[in-house]
Parts: C-alpha cells; sequence; structure tokens
C-alpha cells in the first residue's frame, strides 16, 4: 500500500527553502547597488579620493607608459617595466605622468623587497605630488626599513590627505590608526 503524503514533514523543508531563496534575492539585489554605487556614472571623477588603492587614477586613465608599465609588471616582466620607466621619464612631459611613473618604480622595487630603490622612487613622486597613496606608500616602505618614527609620520600624513568623501575614509583612517598604534605611536 503506497505511503501517504503528509505536508507535516515538509513543511519546514519548504520554509526554509524559501527562507534560503530570500536571503539569496537580498543579497543579490544588495550586491547589484553596491557595484552600481561603485561603478556608476559618477566613480572615478574624484582623482585622488584614496578608493584606488595603490594608484591615484583609475587604470583606462593613467598615461599610456604608466600603463604599459603596470602591465609588464602584472605579468612578471618587472625588468621591461623598469625600462619602459626609465625612458618614459627621460620623455614625460606633465608632472602628473612623472608622479605616475615613480610611483610604479616604487611598487616594482617594493614588490622585489628593494626597499631603498622603493623609498628612493616614492620621494620622487612625493616631491611631485603630497597624496594620501604615496604617504601610505612611504609608510609601508619605511616600516619595511624598521624605521618606525618615519614609518608613523608619513601615516599621519596619509591620515590628513583621505578625502572627505571617500567611502572607505573610516576604514582607512581607522587602519592607518591601528597601524600607527601598532609601530609605537
Amino acid at each position: 500500500m503506497p505511503k501517504k503524503f503528509s505536508l507535516k514533514g515538509r513543511k519546514k523543508q519548504v520554509i526554509t527553502a524559501a527562507v534560503v531563496v530570500l536571503v539569496l534575492l537580498i543579497a543579490a539585489a544588495v550586491g547589484a547597488v553596491v557595484r552600481f554605487w561603485q561603478h556608476g556614472p559618477s566613480a572615478g571623477n574624484n582623482k585622488d579620493s584614496g578608493v584606488n588603492l595603490g594608484q591615484e587614477a583609475p587604470t583606462d586613465t593613467l598615461p599610456a607608459k604608466v600603463q604599459e608599465a603596470q602591465d609588464q609588471a602584472s605579468q612578471g616582466n618587472v625588468d621591461q617595466s623598469n625600462k619602459t620607466i626609465t625612458d618614459a621619464l627621460a620623455a614625460a612631459s606633465s608632472n602628473d605622468e612623472k608622479y605616475e611613473l615613480y610611483l610604479q618604480q616604487g611598487v616594482n622595487a617594493e614588490n622585489e623587497q628593494k626597499y631603498a630603490d622603493a623609498l628612493a622612487a616614492y620621494k620622487k613622486a612625493e616631491a611631485l605630488k603630497q597624496t594620501f597613496t604615496i604617504y601610505k606608500s612611504l609608510g609601508r616602505v619605511e616600516t619595511a626599513l624598521n624605521d618606525k618614527q618615519a614609518a608613523i609620520g608619513y601615516y599621519q600624513k596619509a591620515i590628513t590627505l583621505i578625502s572627505q568623501t571617500d567611502a572607505l575614509r573610516s576604514f582607512e583612517k581607522d587602519d592607518l590608526e591601528k597601524t600607527i598604534k601598532s609601530l609605537g605611536g
């Protein structure tokens, strides 16, 4: 004789499945809203917002030689990237382009743990522009070189340059303050 179908045991499973589907739909909607907010029509209007960690402008607005050097470095061709930077610096016409080139040169050196070279490149970039990104980079390198006081000074400068409209402002500020505290500041 066939078993009688009972909704009593299935009711809990149906409710659980409905709740899971509802949670997934809400998460997808929130994700879509956040993605639109981050990449919507107004994204990228504030060139030095500090949101683009490691660079001042979205990669599609960087000078061609800077983009080329970044691409080469990301593909593991650091020597070629450094040659591109050196050649481009000789021909660079604007301080903004030189700043971006020195910044990439510092990133390349830092990634290879050549901290003295990174420090020199970042200081050349700093001479051209004082930005959140450059001071955070200088702080990282000074930390790696074990110069805690210099690192603290750079991190404090970085805090003052976090844009008031930066969506990550409180995170960046808290993160830097914790780093400063961990260095004894």
